[in-house]
């Protein structure tokens, strides 16, 4: 297994046994066999093809804020994609835009360069990729292609056709000007009264989950490291050191104090990975 470090192709880097709370906004994760982040595109083929070699499982890890990683060992290897991932470069209206870079950070540069459409994209969290993998919007008729990794190779793709790809790169989009003043109040009201942090919760059928949580008193509330915001109930935040254990305790107290006296049924919207 050591080996495998230097099979690498250049514009890779590795660690052994590396934990991944290291990595995850949530301070959670046990160790992983591997944690890669792949600056270059061209090394990604000779990477993955080299885990296949060696019978690693992989999988990609982008901002972390969709999944919460249990304590015990993870397993395989975790990709972060690096530099050339991260890029954003822009000529006039065509944006090309790597599947690494955040999706408010993209949103806000297109304000600031008066650029409109992704006024949206402002709150959701997590990165570009993951949001094209995940999520729908208006935001998406600004995207004529989308790059995967498929078959060994970068394959440029409209963005309508379904994405069946594990791995997302990029996209090209295409951004009508408009006043930046303008577009930079529309991206503030996106944001107002609403937070660009994830949520733990799906949006019941009336009202909202941080209505009901304050109802029941349930803002403000901590076990050990872990706690529920004060200002932003709908989430739960890791304070300390606190175990994932002790996030999925605390969450689904939450959900059956708000089902008791509520009646209330709120649904969970993160996924657990890993091993506990």
């Amino acid at each position: 297994m050591s080996s495998l470090r230097a099979a690498l192709p250049p514009g890779v880097v590795a660690r052994q046994a590396e934990p991944l709370s290291r990595h995850t906004p949530l301070r959670t994760g046990g160790p992983c066999a591997w944690f890669l982040v792949v600056h270059r595109v061209d090394a990604l083929g000779g990477t993955l093809d080299l885990l296949k070699e060696r019978g690693i499982s992989w999988n990609i890890l982008g901002a972390g804020t969709r999944k919460v990683f249990r304590d015990g060992e993870a397993g395989g290897a975790m990709i972060r994609l690096g530099t050339e991932l991260q890029r954003l470069e822009t000529d006039g209206p065509a944006w090309t835009v790597g599947a690494g870079v955040p999706c408010a950070a993209l949103a806000w540069a297109a304000a600031e360069a008066g650029r409109t459409g992704l006024q949206a994209l402002a709150r959701i969290p997590g990165t570009l990729g993951a949001a094209l993998a995940n999520d729908e919007g208006d935001w998406r008729a600004h995207f004529a292609e989308v790059a995967e990794f498929r078959r060994g190779q970068v394959s440029w793709r409209e963005q309508e056709k379904s994405l069946n790809s594990k791995l997302i790169l990029g996209a090209r989009l295409d951004l009508p000007h408009e006043d930046r003043d303008r577009v930079v109040a529309a991206t503030a009201d996106v944001l107002r009264g609403a937070t660009a942090l994830p949520t733990w919760y799906e949006r019941p059928k009336r009202g909202t989950a941080e209505a009901e949580l304050r109802r029941v008193q349930m803002a403000g509330v901590r076990l050990r490291g872990v706690c529920i915001p004060e200002a932003a109930p709908e989430m739960i935040v890791n304070v300390g050191k606190g175990p994932a254990s002790d996030l999925k305790l605390l969450h689904s107290s939450a959900l059956k104090r708000v089902k008791q006296l509520r009646g209330v049924e709120l649904s969970s919207a993160v996924t657990w990975t890993g091993r506990s």
